[in-house]
């Protein structure tokens, strides 16, 4: 999947792309890790040629932003790739008018202002 993301239109929250369980589990330290752990996690096997498509395309969206290539107002997508059918669907990103992330009264462009959901140590 390549999933660009642009100021004003939308974000990773938004889209339900990141996992509250899994933001919870890395801000635990390793021993609370370990005290929760009940066997029953699995590595994820990466295939780095599947790796390669989404890298590439997310490199060619981000020169075309940086440089000014792409029109003006083109469309935002998300691609998701289904290589056993050699296929592409594009996806229209959700925006949420209240995103605690994007939005107007939201973390995004507040620098040091608001606090970053992070864990010292």
């Amino acid at each position: 999947a390549n999933r660009p993301v642009r100021p004003g239109e939308g974000c990773l929250w938004c889209n339900q792309l990141i996992d509250p369980t899994l933001l919870a589990k890395e801000a635990k330290t390793d021993d609370e890790r370990r005290a929760q752990e009940y066997g029953t996690e699995q590595p994820n096997p990466s295939v780095i040629t599947l790796n390669a498509v989404a890298a590439a395309h997310a490199v060619n969206d981000f020169l075309l932003d940086y440089l000014g290539l792409r029109p003006e107002r083109a469309p935002l997508h998300y691609e998701h790739f289904h290589f056993l059918k050699n296929s592409r669907m594009l996806v229209e990103p959700r925006k949420d008018a209240n995103c605690p992330e994007c939005s107007r009264n939201g973390r995004f462009g507040r620098g040091d202002a608001v606090p970053l959901p992070s864990v010292d140590g």
